[in-house]
């Protein structure tokens, strides 16, 4: 009786561990567009924001940065990883 629990224990694990490598191979990316048209900008705005549309890289990422936020320096761990811009919010002293 031993071995078969183990057995079956033994099947599940295995079982288990290939469930992320089918996960994987059946998800696609999705590309999500959002378009900044003027309705978009209204309801931006409407909420009590207000920015700027920037691209970043050859990918065409594109980002909403609020007026206030100014572009901070990238560490060299940030820029190896591939970071393309960081922004912060100033702070007051």
């Amino acid at each position: 009786m031993r071995r078969i629990i183990s057995a079956l224990a033994a099947l599940c694990l295995a079982v288990t561990a290939l469930f992320p490598a089918f996960a994987e191979t059946a998800q696609t990316a999705e590309k999500k567009v959002v378009n900044w048209d003027d309705a978009r900008q209204k309801q931006f705005a409407d909420a009590g924001f207000a920015g700027e549309l920037k691209a970043f890289g050859p990918s065409g990422v594109s980002v909403i940065i609020p007026n206030d936020y100014t572009q901070a320096g990238l560490t060299d761990e940030s820029a190896a990883a591939g970071t393309l811009a960081a922004f912060a919010k100033p702070t007051v002293p």
